[in-house]
């Protein structure tokens, strides 16, 4: 499911509307995302991956600092939202040279 239609769910299920649900389903299927990316790199034996971040107005300091500190070793770095914020368009990916 896409976010929109999880926080949809979300806001039928629970009845608090000062929880922002489209962020959470946001970070959450962002998270799973880059998360299994980083599992199949491992699984595929890629030793570093970078941390690709926004290169726009937008891209917060975390992850700019998380971009210019890598490449990172595979199992052994940040990932998007979990080690950034809630919000977060950056992802990895695999460094092969």
């Amino acid at each position: 499911m896409d976010p929109k239609a999880v926080a949809k769910r979300l806001r039928e299920r629970f009845t608090d509307r000062a929880i922002n649900y489209r962020q959470i389903a946001h970070a959450e299927v962002a998270r799973a995302h880059v998360e299994g990316k980083a599992d199949k790199y491992q699984a595929l034996g890629m030793k570093q991956y970078e941390y690709f971040y926004t290169r726009d107005s937008k891209v917060s300091a975390i992850c700019v600092r998380h971009g210019e500190n890598g490449p990172y070793e595979v199992g052994k770095c940040p990932l998007q939202v979990r080690d950034s914020h809630p919000e977060c368009r950056c992802t990895i990916r695999a460094k092969t040279l």
